[in-house]
C-alpha cells in the first residue's frame, strides 16, 4: 500500500520493514496478480441481473437520463521506461509513451469494467471494438431489452428499449454509446447536450479520485512488462471499489439516539393512560430541545453607536 499509495521506492520499504528488496519486489507482483485474478472479478463487474441493472440505471434516471447504465472513457497511464521498440506505438496524442485503459463507471463512482491496456496510438474507436463489457451492452438481451420511459418531441411519454453508455465524441456512433453532438443547433437539444456532458464527468471524477488515492498512477510507470502493468492497474481498481463499497455500507448504517425518559415508558409500570401520554409528550419535548441545542446558530452582529455622549450597542 505504501508503494501504490505514496509511490515510494523499494529501498524505503526495506528500511521500514527490514525485508530485502528482491523479496518485496516478488511479493508486490504476486499480490497484484492474485488481486487481478481473485479480487477484481468479485468487486468490478457489469450488472448481470435485472435488479443490478435497475440499481445502476435508477441513479441516471433520477437526473434525467433513463436507460443509461454507466459512463465510459479511456485513461492514459504514462510509461517511464518504455522499450525503444514500442516507443513509436505507445506515443500518441499525449506526446509521451502511454497505455490506454478503457473504463466504465456508474453514477456513484464505482468501476464497472476495465479493459487491458492498449498502446497509446490506438484511438478510442478501435479500443471499443475489443471491449467485452461494451459488447455485452450491445448484444446481451438483458441490456438490449431493457425498457424505460422517455418523452418524444411532442412531450408525450413513450417507452423504448436498449440500455446505453454515456461517452464523448471520440467513440463510434453505436446505439449503445450516446454522446452529445455539437453540430446540432436546436435549443432544446443544446440544453440536453450540456446536461449530458455534465453527467459524463462521472468518469473524469473517477479518474481524479483514483489518481489522488494511488500516487503511483500520477508519475511515469517504471515497469517494462505490460502484463505486470495491467496486473497493477487491475489490482488498484479492485481496491478502489472495495473502499467505495465500504464507504457506501457505512453511509447506509443508521445510528439511533435513545433518551432516558423513553426507558420509563412501559405498559407494566402501573401508570394510567393519561400519565403515559404525559410522559410521552415530555419525552418528545426533550428530543426537540436537544435537537435545538445541537443546531448551528449564526453569530449575532452588534452595531455600536454613540448617542448624547454615551455608547450603545444594538443587535442587527
Amino acid at each position: 500500500m505504501r508503494i501504490v499509495g505514496r509511490s515510494v521506492t523499494l529501498d524505503d520499504i526495506e528500511e521500514l520493514s527490514a525485508i530485502s528488496q528482491p523479496t518485496i519486489h516478488n511479493f508486490f507482483h504476486q499480490f497484484n496478480l492474485h488481486a487481478r485474478e481473485d479480487l477484481f472479478p468479485i468487486h468490478v463487474k457489469m450488472p448481470s441481473t435485472l435488479k443490478d441493472l435497475m440499481e445502476v440505471e435508477s441513479a441516471y434516471a433520477s437526473i434525467g437520463f433513463p436507460g443509461a447504465c454507466g459512463s465510459m472513457d479511456v485513461v492514459h497511464i504514462p510509461l517511464g521506461r518504455c522499450p525503444m521498440g514500442l516507443s513509436n506505438v505507445c506515443t500518441g496524442k499525449e506526446g509521451y509513451p502511454t497505455l490506454g485503459y478503457n473504463v466504465i463507471c456508474d453514477h456513484r463512482g464505482r468501476a464497472l469494467a476495465l479493459m487491458p491496456g492498449a498502446y497509446g496510438t490506438i484511438n478510442d474507436k478501435t479500443i471499443v471494438k475489443h471491449d467485452d463489457a461494451v459488447e455485452k451492452v450491445k448484444t446481451d438481451s438483458l441490456y438490449t431489452n431493457y425498457s424505460y420511459q422517455v418523452y418524444n418531441d411532442k412531450n408525450q411519454a413513450v417507452f423504448t428499449e436498449g440500455a446505453y453508455l454515456i461517452v464523448d465524441g471520440g467513440y463510434l456512433r453505436w446505439k449503445c454509446l450516446q454522446c452529445g453532438l455539437k453540430s446540432h443547433s436546436d435549443e432544446k437539444y443544446v440544453k440536453w447536450r450540456k446536461k449530458l456532458e455534465s453527467v459524463r464527468k462521472d468518469i473524469e471524477c473517477f479518474f481524479g479520485r483514483l489518481k489522488q488515492r494511488f500516487k503511483i498512477l500520477k508519475i511515469p510507470n517504471l515497469l517494462q512488462d505490460k502484463t505486470k502493468i495491467d496486473n497493477l492497474v487491475f489490482a488498484l481498481f479492485a481496491i478502489q471499489n472495495m473502499i467505495m463499497d465500504h464507504k457506501i455500507a457505512r453511509d447506509e448504517m443508521s445510528n439511533w439516539t435513545i433518551q432516558w425518559k423513553w426507558q420509563e415508558l412501559r405498559s407494566d409500570n402501573g401508570k394510567t393512560v393519561e400519565e403515559f401520554l404525559d410522559d410521552l409528550k415530555s419525552a418528545e419535548e426533550e428530543d426537540i430541545t436537544e435537537e435545538t441545542d445541537n443546531m448551528w446558530f449564526q453569530p449575532i452582529v452588534k452595531k455600536k453607536m454613540k448617542r448624547n455622549g454615551v455608547w450603545y450597542s444594538s443587535t442587527l
